[in-house]
């Protein structure tokens, strides 16, 4: 049996952080730098809104021209417009804390 046939186990933990990142391969090249913890319960104004509650986790997906951010929700998938004063950098956490909050 040749050798070649077998992949390589990383033996530190530097090479496995090195390893190829399945977000990486569905094109997501932000990492966890796009994800937003929402801090205040969003109402839709409009139809492209999205309404929002305190706590859920959405990703950044681009700035709109009225300065409004389009995210999607990563619980529901679903995606619209919000205000980003709502949002705070989720650091790489995949669980928000919800405060209770309106806006």
């Amino acid at each position: 049996m040749d050798t070649e046939d077998f992949e390589t186990i990383p033996s530190s933990a530097e090479e496995l952080s090195n390893s190829s990142d399945p977000e990486e391969e569905c094109g997501n090249k932000n990492g966890d730098n796009d994800r937003f913890c929402v801090q205040l319960t969003y109402e839709a104004k409009t139809a492209q809104d999205l309404s929002l509650e305190s706590g859920d986790l959405v990703q950044f997906v681009e700035e709109a021209e009225n300065g409004q951010w389009l995210v999607k929700n990563l619980i529901t998938q679903k995606t619209g417009l919000i205000p980003p004063r709502i949002l705070q950098a989720a650091g790489g956490s995949l669980i928000c804390h919800n405060t209770g909050t309106s806006y």
